[in-house]
């Protein structure tokens, strides 16, 4: 019984460890993408590959770790 009680503890605690590292990383996505949005807006070059992709990406990363997290 212990012995169960102590894999789901391990197991929670990976996946906690997992989703923060998730969150980390979707985080720095958004925020890099928001500075070179910001950056490059009034430039002639085209920026939307890099602000929808990384905003993508970013949210994607956001919710995968909270899925993990929350369980």
């Amino acid at each position: 019984m212990n012995t169960e009680k102590n894999q789901q503890d391990e197991q929670y605690k990976k996946r906690t460890k997992s989703g923060l590292a998730l969150l980390v990383i979707g985080s720095a996505l958004l925020l890099t993408g928001f500075i070179i949005t910001c950056v490059n807006f009034h430039s002639d070059q085209s920026f939307t590959i890099i602000m929808y992709g990384t905003s993508s990406v970013g949210i994607v990363l956001l919710f995968w770790g909270l899925y993990l997290i929350v369980g």
